[in-house]
């Protein structure tokens, strides 16, 4: 038998839904792979907003806080309170235990610092107190939390937020100088 002596068939189309069928399983496909690309871009651009929000909260705390204790220094000779207590000392100036939380940190747990040089301290013998930090994220986690800002935490995108004895509040990518004009000596003041 010779292959010529065989009737040649017809080639047998897709039918149309079949194709279909492949063309939307590959757009499919391809909007999967667009979706986890686009996700992939954005995530770390969503979290970076994210944090970035965070971190103005954190500054409205702080700033809070700050006023809080210049208000308590007005009350009280125009003196800091001792780092032993500041916390529960300008409570009453703000009266909202939520500011005491950073964001980004554990929630309901003290997130911030006293500077301790500023102990019991006039406000008058505070050379420069634009420079002077007074309060700041700690690491510490306690209510009262004091030092000379060893324990300063940038948590916000290498950031931490600093209030100073002027009432301002910055972000600092590192700690800035604890006893910027201040002597570490006695506070003068009361006991």
């Amino acid at each position: 038998m010779s292959f010529e002596s065989q009737p040649i068939q017809p080639r047998r189309n897709l039918s149309l839904p079949v194709i279909i069928l492949v063309v939307l399983g590959g757009c499919a496909v391809l909007g999967i792979a667009l979706a986890a690309i686009l996700a992939a871009i954005l995530f770390p651009v969503f979290a970076r907003a994210r944090e970035a929000a965070r971190k103005t909260s954190c500054q409205s705390n702080l700033k809070q806080l700050s006023t809080a204790m210049l208000m308590y220094a007005q009350d009280y000779d125009e003196k800091y309170p001792f780092r032993t207590n500041w916390s529960t000392s300008i409570a009453v100036y703000h009266k909202s235990p939520a500011i005491t939380a950073c964001p980004s940190f554990q929630p309901a747990i003290p997130a911030y610092g006293y500077n301790a040089l500023l102990h019991g301290r006039s406000l008058a013998n505070v050379p420069a107190p634009a420079n002077q930090p007074a309060l700041f994220e700690s690491t510490l986690a306690v209510p009262n939390a004091s030092d000379r800002l060893q324990s300063f935490a940038p948590r916000h995108l290498s950031f931490g937020n600093v209030a100073y004895a002027d009432g301002h509040v910055k972000a600092e990518r590192s700690a800035p100088t604890a006893n910027a004009g201040l002597a570490s000596g006695r506070p003068g003041g009361r006991r």
